[in-house]
């Protein structure tokens, strides 16, 4: 949620790379020993994260998702995610 990532970001509007398409928001870790900047492309259409780029010294990961499309019906059970037998988790700060 977005009071999630407040608690961890400093969140900011970058008309630098806005588009007609898109905002772009801006978040830079507040804990600063992190040197990382994420950029999220929200849809002015739709208010969708459609695009996130990650940004370190030495990695810099983006994923974009395409075709989207809402409301299709899809039931929730489709979206229970069971654990594999053996898996690892791993935890993350983003």
């Amino acid at each position: 949620t977005v009071c999630g990532l407040k608690s961890n970001y400093n969140i900011s509007l970058t008309a630098d790379d806005e588009t007609d398409q898109y905002f772009v928001l801006l978040l830079t870790p507040q804990n600063q020993s992190q040197d990382m900047k994420i950029k999220l492309w929200v849809s002015k259409k739709i208010y969708l994260c459609e695009k996130t780029e990650m940004k370190s010294d030495m990695i810099i990961s983006t994923i974009t998702i395409l075709n989207i499309k809402m409301n299709r019906g899809i039931v929730d059970s489709f979206f229970k995610f069971k654990i594999p037998k053996g898996a690892q988790i791993i935890s993350s700060t983003f």
